[in-house]
């Protein structure tokens, strides 16, 4: 019986790991958004800055 203990801790503690992980991926997701969005606008910055140079 100790053995089954043991395998339901080794459980919950891998369950425990899994829900933090998940949650980790979920805030660098909408971290890595919000950076593809800054860099569009910087592109588009940097093109408006192009064009007024060229002229």
């Amino acid at each position: 019986m100790e053995n089954k203990g043991n395998a339901n801790e080794v459980i919950k503690d891998l369950a425990g790991k899994l829900a933090n992980t998940q949650v980790e991926n979920s805030i660098l997701f909408i971290e890595n958004k919000h950076l593809k969005e800054e860099n569009e606008e910087l592109k588009v910055k940097l093109n408006g800055n192009d064009l007024h140079k060229n002229k």
